[in-house]
């Protein structure tokens, strides 16, 4: 306009620009005032690797919700297999997004994110959302048999184990003075009556032994990403067999090696199920590697030697097979769960046919050595597909009950 204005030396042209400079200026006069926070409640669906994610965005009332933006970023980990489909009205704001799995997976959504925009695009302006985490657990289906399978106990002695559960569950072992944390339900009146001290009932009860996951999170020559991605799974696999345990009224614990051991003591219980999520929620690969001795020396605080301990690692190297031999020194029964790492590394194998089936030629030779090696130590379940944990289930349930009785 100015240069159409000095090109005709007449000024008309610059008062047709006038529209074009206020526009902006009406656009933000007309976005809504400070409000309140638009409120989600959402959920998710699906089984195996389908995610589906349905929710509806409650606005203020000063917000029409029809001139609204949603965008839900999908995480790394999973694949898009929609796009996000928003259902706008004046008040609120329902959207479905739906994302696929490729391998087992346990990570939080974030919240949505939501834009007022004017009709012309030109002010834009973001609005606070409020709304319970959401969190995503896919784990193999055959995890929920594991929890079914009698673990070797825990105490080296045979004898009874006290009940982890309240009432007149299991036989009748005695009586004790009474705690704080006791519940009134067991308290044995006769002996209060008689004594005049608070008395309460235990019971006995035969169970299995407790079970700790222990989890290496210490960086190999697999290289960063391929990293990341291994112990994604085995994390997403460890709460999918710390529910399958904890069902069953079983203690189980979690060790995270990393730099150092950072663990979660032996529990049971809903409570401790979600310590349990929030723990592997936060765990990462180290950015350094730790000697693998310092792996079984700061479990002993903890944990109690004889709890049966599933590793997850890759075993990619010669420091995974030194952890298994430093806790069975001490005194830890070790099962190596190993996710296999060959299918991520054939992802990023040469795009010639020949290329990749040398590639994964040398990859499954060199998986063959590191896994006999540490089958030296400990029993290795070599787990290559991922939405499938029959074998492994296969060796809890008959190759440990065959070690105890042989």
């Amino acid at each position: 306009m100015i240069a159409a204005a000095v090109a005709s030396r007449d000024p008309v042209p610059l008062f047709g620009a006038v529209p074009l400079l206020l526009a902006p200026m009406a656009a933000l006069l007309a976005a809504p005032s400070s409000s309140g926070p638009a409120r989600v409640a959402w959920r998710e669906s699906g089984n195996a690797g389908t995610v589906a994610i349905e929710g509806t965005i409650v606005v203020p009332p000063e917000i029409d919700a029809r001139d609204l933006e949603i965008s839900l970023p999908c995480p790394p980990e999973l694949r898009e297999r929609a796009a996000l489909h928003a259902a706008l009205q004046s008040d609120r704001v329902g959207f479905r997004a739906e994302w696929e799995a490729h391998s087992p997976a346990l990570l939080r959504v974030d919240l949505p994110a939501v834009e007022w925009c004017d009709a012309l695009g030109l002010a834009v302006r973001s609005l606070d959302v409020e709304g319970p985490p959401l969190t995503i657990e896919r784990y193999p289906p055959e995890v929920g048999r594991l929890g079914g399978i009698r673990l070797q106990r825990t105490i080296p002695m045979p004898g009874e184990s006290r009940s982890t559960t309240m009432g007149d569950a299991g036989e009748f072992h005695g009586v004790r003075p009474a705690q704080a944390q006791d519940p009134w339900r067991r308290t044995n009146w006769r002996a209060w009556a008689r004594t005049g001290t608070r008395y309460v009932n235990e019971f006995s009860l035969e169970r299995t032994g407790d079970v700790l996951l222990y989890l290496d999170a210490r960086p190999t020559s697999l290289g960063r990403e391929i990293d990341r991605e291994i112990f994604g799974i085995s994390r997403a696999t460890a709460i999918g067999i710390a529910n399958a345990f904890l069902r069953e009224k079983v203690r189980v614990g979690l060790a995270i090696f990393g730099e150092f051991v950072e663990t979660v003591p032996l529990g049971s219980g809903r409570s401790h199920r979600l310590r349990l999520r929030e723990a592997l929620l936060a765990a990462h690969i180290s950015t350094s590697a730790a000697p693998a001795e310092r792996g079984a020396i700061g479990l002993r605080r903890d944990i109690t030697p004889g709890t049966t301990t599933i590793l997850l690692s890759p075993l990619a190297d010669e420091s995974s097979s030194l952890l298994i031999v430093h806790l069975r020194r001490r005194g830890y029964p070790t099962i190596v769960l190993s996710p296999s790492p060959i299918s991520a590394q054939l992802a990023l194998a040469p795009p010639v046919p020949e290329d990749r089936q040398i590639v994964a030629r040398v990859a499954r030779l060199y998986r063959r050595q590191q896994v006999a090696r540490a089958w030296r130590e400990a029993p290795v379940v070599d787990w290559s597909e991922y939405w499938s944990l029959a074998g492994f289930a296969a060796f809890l349930q008959h190759g440990m009950y065959a070690r105890r009785h042989t």
